[in-house]
């Protein structure tokens, strides 16, 4: 089974098209826990807490409490899979990859992890444009040359360039 896990600063998901969903009772709304996320009105994602996990996978440059790390849940993953596999049409329409767009074009930085079961990471990757991001996504399920973990970063550096000043 495929896992999709989306790492992104806390700071950021208020920028996204993600809406917490709640419990209600008594006339009150409680979050889910753990925080349950829906996208399209067809994603749906949990929050993963432990985000200490992830240093198996990659170095995040910042203090790790300041992310947020989103697992996809459901059927949607291994539908798109199969479609790549069937070469259907319609693969780069699907709401998995206008979510994957909407991170590209809105956030900074963006950590896109892609395992397997055995949670093994076969390539990484560095890609600032979406389409090249999209590309290899959908490329790691080739059936001829799977690549089974994959994890593709965004990291837009945005800190000001010092510079030696002539004398």
């Amino acid at each position: 089974m495929d896992i999709l896990d989306i790492i992104i600063r806390k700071k950021d998901l208020s920028k996204l098209s993600l809406v917490e969903l709640f419990n209600e009772w008594g006339g009150e709304r409680f979050p889910n826990e753990p925080r349950k996320f829906e996208y399209n009105s067809k994603l749906v994602f949990y929050e993963y807490e432990y985000m200490s996990y992830y240093n198996d996978f990659f170095q995040i440059d910042n203090n790790i409490n300041d992310f947020i790390a989103i697992t996809l849940k459901g059927e949607s993953l291994s539908e798109l899979k199969e479609a790549v596999y069937k070469k259907k049409k319609g693969i780069f329409e699907s709401d998995i990859i206008a979510f994957l767009k909407e991170l590209y074009n809105l956030l900074e930085t963006v950590y896109i992890i892609k395992i397997y079961d055995e949670e093994t990471i076969h390539e990484r990757y560095r890609i600032d444009d979406a389409k090249t991001a999209i590309d290899v996504f959908i490329n790691s399920f080739d059936w001829n040359n799977p690549k089974k973990g994959i994890v593709i970063t965004k990291k837009v550096d945005l800190k000001p360039v010092k510079k030696k000043l002539m004398e």
